[in-house]
């Protein structure tokens, strides 16, 4: 497989793509391949850069905040409302007869 990256142009680092470190870190999630396997079946510097991903896929994952609505009973809101209405509206009638 083709490796994702690019070099800075000052030279130094690789960088990788979000979305490779991703694939190799629930690869070794899996459970199939060590890391020394993830380096070598993606040709990357050595074993230290899979589990440098597998570090950042922690924390990505533990960043995620996924937003998860309240229970809201929109049928007891609904009735709340209407209710409401109704008094407002006895209440206007009693006004306008008096």
């Amino acid at each position: 497989m083709k490796k994702r990256m690019t070099k800075r142009k000052s030279g130094g680092q690789q960088v990788y793509s979000d979305s490779f470190k991703i694939l190799v870190s629930r690869e070794y999630l899996a459970g199939k391949l060590s890391y020394s396997q993830l380096a070598q079946k993606y040709n990357l510097p050595g074993e230290a850069t899979p589990r440098y991903f597998m570090k950042w896929y922690q924390q990505w994952e533990s960043n995620l905040e996924l937003e998860v609505p309240q229970a809201v009973e929109s049928e007891d809101i609904g009735l709340k409302n209407e209710q409401d209405l109704r008094d407002e509206l006895f209440q206007a009638n009693l006004k306008i007869t008096a």
